[in-house]
């Protein structure tokens, strides 16, 4: 008998949780293709990111920075695709379609724009890579978007929050 990996979650639950947990977003469900479309905010004092995460079946989970456009150093950006322009989150063995990207791939990309910014300040990346010990809060095993148990909660999350007047989080319906 021949071991199969992890079932894949219907895209129409990816779409559904989205919608819950990063509501403030527009969330499209078409096709083969989940697409968020919103904006992050990593801290109090960082801008507000406008990002699109897009989830095509059989395919990893891709985020694109809509606006501001990205600054690079000397033509350098780190963690970022060449040929797309996405942000990398995270390492192939390190997620599976039995996984929400509302649980994996959006708090990923927060915490990436949290690192971009101390980059830009430090010009060191400190957000791990490829080839040394990743030094980010998932591979610590801390939860960098624990679900909030109350509104109060869903305002700060981990230090990353979501720039929004009318939703600072995800919901606490979940």
């Amino acid at each position: 008998m021949s071991r199969q990996g992890p079932r894949p979650l219907p895209l129409g639950a990816q779409a559904a949780r989205l919608r819950q947990l990063w509501g403030h977003g527009v969330t499209s469900y078409k096709r083969n293709t989940v697409t968020w479309r919103g904006t992050l905010q990593p801290s109090q004092l960082s801008p507000a990111y406008q990002i699109r995460l897009r989830y095509r079946e059989g395919h990893r989970p891709d985020v694109s920075v809509l606006q501001p456009v990205l600054q690079s150093k000397e033509g350098w950006l780190p963690h970022v695709y060449a040929d797309s322009g996405n942000i990398c989150l995270s390492l192939s063995y390190e997620w599976d379609a039995s996984m929400y990207v509302a649980e994996t791939t959006m708090p990923w990309a927060a915490e990436w724009l949290f690192f971009y910014e101390l980059w830009l300040a430090t010009d060191e990346w400190l957000g791990g890579d490829l080839h040394g010990e990743p030094r980010t809060l998932r591979n610590k095993g801390e939860q960098v978007l624990p679900r909030p148990t109350n509104q109060g909660d869903a305002e700060q999350q981990n230090g990353f929050e979501q720039a929004n007047s009318t939703s600072a989080g995800p919901s606490s319906a979940a």
